[in-house]
């Protein structure tokens, strides 16, 4: 309800992906402003690897430096499981940020529950659970060991690897338009861009 009645714009960089099959089914039920790039479904992207990197969305960056942006885009990879968001002035948010963003809003909300992670994954979780007495699992490299420390840990709520996250509830994989609605209805709340959004930990 709350992402039906935002009114926001979203550019959505497909990259080429099979994602763009359901998200437009998705955000047309919603009655979403969308905007779509790199619909034609094409496993030879044509930016050579189909990842939601900094480097692969130069063209989804440079719509927003114009001013084409009213409140923000995002990309997906090629089967959709990896994430990035770029704001309304063309600054890069990857998954450690837009998976921080949602793990601190769900506690903000009230609910206690605690963030599976590895290595590679951003510290601000670990001061946003740190701020909330809650718990940072630390699990191997891979999404089946974040699922398995998701499934082992009853307050384990979020999971993060590899540019995606999970949230418990839904599929024990990334899956990245689940992670971008999530995002969405973190924006719609706070009714503000994502340039000046908040992690209330700060």
């Amino acid at each position: 309800k709350l992402i039906k009645n935002s009114g926001l714009t979203i550019y959505y960089n497909a990259m080429q992906g099979s994602s763009v099959l359901c998200a437009k089914q998705i955000f047309d039920k919603l009655g979403l402003n969308v905007t779509y790039m790199n619909t034609d479904v094409n496993p030879n992207f044509k930016f050579g690897l189909p990842a939601p990197y900094k480097d692969n969305i130069h063209d989804q960056e440079t719509l927003a430096k114009k001013d084409k942006f009213e409140d923000f885009g995002y990309a997906l990879d090629g089967d959709g499981d990896r994430i990035s968001f770029v704001d309304e002035n063309g600054e890069f948010y990857d998954c450690n940020y837009i998976s921080a963003m949602v793990y601190d809003d769900i506690l903000s909300g009230g609910q206690k529950c605690d963030f599976v992670k590895n290595c590679a994954m951003t510290s601000l979780v670990d001061k946003i659970a740190e701020a909330n007495n809650q718990k940072v699992v630390l699990a191997g490299v891979g999404f089946k060991n974040t699922a398995s420390k998701m499934l082992e840990a009853p307050e384990a709520l979020i999971g993060a690897e590899s540019n995606g996250y999970a949230v418990k509830g839904h599929i024990l994989y990334k899956d990245g338009l689940m992670g971008a609605l999530r995002a969405i209805e973190v924006l719609a709340k706070q009714q503000k861009p994502l340039s000046k959004g908040r992690i209330k930990f700060h």
